[in-house]
């Protein structure tokens, strides 16, 4: 005879918002399952990432992409970690700071460093410097120690340098 296991939980996804709640639940000691659809990569570059992409959906005519795999879009992304405007988070009448400052801890937010930005990045920055706008650095949650500028975060980051949702599924 076979045991049924008891969840007080399912998630369903493993991107950033299903990791986040799963490894929140498991903190609480909370028995979960969570549920992806796709595999988990073992191995990076640019082939492995065009298997992961299911374009089968699109919204009022427009192919959505969706990374089908464990990590979800924080696998395939390229890690950054922009927040709405202050302006928009006003309109809505939150108070996000204190959620946004953790959120910035937790996943080890910094600005990509000038040294590592390429080429093309460079060059429009000085162009938008010309025209007198002030082009920012994008935060990214991404370990700089490790970043080799290889400019391969969206087929997995192949130096581990940037943060995934893998790391809260990990520790759920």
């Amino acid at each position: 005879m076979s045991q049924n296991k008891i969840y007080d939980y399912i998630v369903v996804g493993t991107g950033p918002g299903g990791a986040t709640v799963a490894s929140e639940l498991a903190s609480q000691e909370k028995n979960i399952i969570i549920i992806e659809y796709g595999p988990r990569q073992t191995s990076t570059g640019f082939t492995n990432s065009s298997k992961m992409y299911d374009e089968r959906h699109s919204l009022e005519g427009i192919p959505i992409g969706r990374a089908r795999v464990l990590g979800g879009s924080s696998f395939v992304a390229m890690g950054n970690a922009v927040t709405p405007p202050p302006g928009i988070i006003k309109e809505w009448g939150l108070d996000l700071s204190e959620e946004l400052e953790s959120a910035r801890q937790d996943l080890n937010v910094n600005p990509m460093p000038v040294d590592l930005m390429g080429p093309g990045t460079k060059r429009i920055s000085k162009g938008a410097s010309s025209i007198g706008y002030e082009m920012k650095q994008t935060p990214k949650s991404v370990d700089f120690s490790k970043c080799t500028s290889c400019s391969m975060c969206m087929f997995g980051c192949p130096q581990g340098a940037k943060w995934t949702s893998l790391d809260y599924i990990d520790e759920a």
